[in-house]
């Protein structure tokens, strides 16, 4: 108030060492992963899955899911200082996590932005298989249906365009 009232002077403004800290709720995350993984129906038991979780807030939550779910998760990205988010990686940089998915031999990449509101998705060659948020999760499970029966049942992609 007395800043509003002129009767402070100045802000001081901060600097970046000074900018960006965390704080864990262990509680919530845990139950925000367990809602997670309750609403996949589905095992992804033998799919490698990359992650570019942009040292943003998915650095301790994506892991966790896809850890729970069976898959064999890579994560990049994920050292969050409070400075560095979306630096040069995340799904603003997909680059970094399309490179990153071919030279290991992954199955799938999510790439987060920062705050983990959007995510992109790419295949086992770097494709983007979608870029919108709006396209939903609908799409996103019917990506990842499409992975897991490939690699755990052998069914083509032709399979899926001609049957589904």
């Amino acid at each position: 108030e007395k800043f509003l009232y002129g009767e402070y002077g100045e802000l001081p403004i901060a600097t970046k060492e000074e900018i960006g800290r965390t704080v864990d709720y262990v509680a919530g995350r845990n139950r925000y992963v367990g809602y997670l993984i309750s609403n996949v129906s589905y095992s992804m038991k033998n799919i490698k899955v990359g992650l570019d979780c942009s040292n943003g807030s998915s650095w301790q939550i994506a892991k966790s899911v896809f850890d729970a779910l069976g898959a064999e998760t890579h994560v990049i990205n994920n050292a969050p200082d409070g400075t560095n988010i979306n630096t040069n990686c995340g799904s603003t940089h997909i680059e970094v996590l399309q490179k990153y998915v071919i030279e290991n031999g992954l199955d799938v990449g999510f790439a987060y932005d920062g705050d983990a509101d959007r995510c992109l998705a790419i295949d086992e060659n770097g494709n983007l298989r979608f870029t919108k948020v709006s396209r939903g999760t609908g799409e996103i499970k019917g990506f990842l249906w499409k992975e897991i029966f490939k690699k755990q049942l052998g069914v083509t992609e032709e399979y899926f365009n001609n049957k589904l």
